[in-house]
Order: C-alpha cells, then sequence, then structure tokens
C-alpha cells in the first residue's frame, strides 16, 4: 500500500509539473491581441465636398463598428499651404497617430510627406497611378470603379457588339488604355484608340474616331481630354452623331453623359475602415495594396436613353442605379 501511494503522488506531481510548464511557457510568450479602439486615428479631408463627406461618414460608421477611435477630423478645404501646416504641425506631437486616413491627392500627398513611417489609407485619389502613392506604408481605395465593372454596365446597357472610341493622353492615362485594350482583347466589343497631347486635339481626335465607326465613346478621367471647353465639345459632337458617353464620373451624366459607373462613396469609406481594421491588427504594419471600390453606383441619363433607344425597362427596379432626368 504505501508503494501505491508512493507512485500515485510521484505521478501527480509530475502531472502537475507538467501542467506548471505549460502555463510559464503560454504566459511567458502571450500576446495580448491589438484592441483597435487603444489605437489613434486621424482623418485628413482634402476637400470641403459632398462625394469627400460621404466617404469619411463611411469610414467613421466603419470604425465604430470595428471599435476604432477617431481622434480628429482635419478639413484642409483645398488649401495647400494651410493643409501643409496643419499636417506638419501634426507630425510634431509626440504621440503620431497609429493610422492616417485620407480624401483628395492634397491630403495623400501632405500625409506621404509628413509620416513616413505611419500607415495611410489614401482614398479620393482620381487616378491614383499617376501620382507616386507607392510606400510600404500606403494603402488605398481607388477613386474609380474597375475596368471590368465599367464595361460589364456598358454590355448591359448597350450591347456586346460595340467598336468603342477613347481618347487619351499617353503620359496621364495610357495604362489604363493599355489594360482596357487586354482586357477587351477576347470580346466582342473593340477599342479605338486616339492619342491626344492638348486639349485642342479634341475636335481632331474626335473626327478620326468617327471615321473608323465608333459607336461609343469611353470618357476617361484625363485632365488633358477634361476641360470645361472640351467637355462642351465632346458632348455636342456625341450628341449630333448620335454616340453614347459613359464615363466614371456621375457628374458628367447630367451634362450629357448616357451613363456613369462610379464608386458608392459611403460604401468606399466602409471599406477603407475595414481594411484600417486589418492593418492595425496586423503587427508587420505592411501596406494592404490599392484595391477598386467593392461597391459602384450605376447613373443613367433617362432622356439620353430613350434618344438612343436603350431599354431601360430591366434597370429600374435595381437598387444600384440612379436616374438622372432633367437634360
Amino acid at each position: 500500500m504505501h508503494n501505491k501511494n508512493t507512485y500515485f503522488k510521484f505521478i501527480l506531481s509530475v502531472i502537475c509539473y507538467g501542467i506548471l510548464c505549460i502555463f510559464v511557457t503560454q504566459f511567458l510568450t502571450y500576446t495580448p491581441e491589438t484592441n483597435a479602439g487603444d489605437k489613434s486615428v486621424i482623418v485628413i479631408q482634402g476637400q470641403d465636398i459632398e462625394a469627400y463627406n460621404q466617404v469619411v461618414k463611411g469610414f467613421k460608421e466603419g470604425c465604430k463598428r470595428n471599435g476604432i477611435t477617431i481622434d480628429k477630423i482635419y478639413n484642409l478645404k483645398g488649401y495647400p499651404d494651410e493643409g501643409k501646416e496643419i499636417v506638419s504641425n501634426s507630425a510634431k506631437k509626440e504621440a503620431l497617430p497609429d493610422l492616417i486616413f485620407t480624401t483628395g491627392i492634397l491630403a495623400a500627398s501632405l500625409a506621404k510627406e509628413h509620416f513616413p513611417e505611419t500607415p495611410i489609407i489614401f482614398s479620393m485619389v482620381i487616378n491614383y497611378e499617376r501620382f507616386n502613392l507607392v510606400a510600404p506604408n500606403i494603402s488605398g481605395i481607388a477613386a474609380e470603379a474597375s475596368i471590368e465593372k465599367q464595361f460589364r454596365t456598358l454590355r448591359e446597357i448597350l450591347s456586346d457588339d460595340l467598336k468603342i472610341g477613347v481618347m487619351y493622353d499617353p503620359n496621364k492615362t495610357g495604362h489604363i488604355v493599355s489594360y482596357a485594350q487586354d482586357y477587351l482583347r477576347n470580346s466582342n466589343r473593340a477599342l479605338i484608340a486616339e492619342k491626344v497631347l492638348s486639349p485642342d486635339e479634341v475636335p481632331h481626335a474626335f473626327e478620326n474616331l468617327k471615321k473608323k465607326q465608333m459607336n461609343a465613346l469611353w470618357l476617361l478621367p484625363d485632365s488633358t481630354i477634361i476641360t470645361h471647353e472640351s467637355l462642351n465639345t465632346i458632348f455636342n459632337l456625341a450628341r449630333e452623331n448620335n454616340i453614347p458617353v459613359f464615363c466614371t464620373s456621375d457628374a458628367l451624366v447630367k451634362y450629357g453623359a448616357l451613363f456613369s459607373v462610379s464608386a458608392d462613396y459611403f460604401s468606399a469609406g466602409l471599406q477603407a475602415a475595414e481594411m484600417a481594421d486589418t492593418i492595425i491588427k496586423d503587427p508587420t504594419g505592411s501596406s494592404a495594396g490599392i484595391v477598386y471600390p467593392d461597391n459602384v453606383k450605376i447613373t443613367v441619363n433617362k432622356k439620353l436613353a430613350e434618344k438612343y433607344g436603350v431599354g431601360i425597362r430591366q434597370l429600374q427596379s435595381r437598387k444600384d442605379v440612379k436616374w438622372y432626368l432633367d437634360n
């Protein structure tokens, strides 16, 4: 009996020792889970415009859902000098933010300049590839809908057998045209491209596209093409020649585009908040990359749709379609 008790005590002591070793090991190697709410996040808004306001509103809502506290929202109101001073003063504070969310190129550029190591998520930068927003600490939500979603919508609204014209400045949107040509290569749609190096060349480029039997015009976010004067020329020529125009800016639908495929701004803010939550909880602090908006909205000019004989019945019940009626 004595031997059995001794043996039992020995076994029990071994088990207890093993449990103690496991506990100590876990204690020494334990890393507490990052709580997003303990982190400091600031927002830098480039301008006080409705699109930016909606993105920031979505970001705030998304942060609230994820338990992220926004310490400060700076609105630069489009002023570069004052904006530089605001961002510079923020960068000089002892406690730097753990993440910065920006809207617009002004805010993104200033954040990149003054916060070289702080994680930055940019948004609402039109044609972001033009700007050097590339660094290990920079992530972003593209301002435009993806090319795939743009041309998928084109096929739904018009037809699949199209000759699509596009005017572009190679230094600004050449990469977009190249990608679109590759994307459309195996489809029934052809992309006819005309290079434009100044706004004065727009009428001639349009005529060249018309001679090549263009039956739809893709308007890119290209500052060489899109000026006040050239837009009037493009939309007048398009109406005269019954050529529908599509683009990525809902604001242009009221001026003469048949439809646009643009980001859902509030949803883009929510998407940025999810990205922020991932970055904050990631101990490596690496970039989450640059992605396109998950959700888009389609804006259709109803009167132009009737003019071009577009069947709109199938679109009227869709929640992602908005209608412009006064043209």
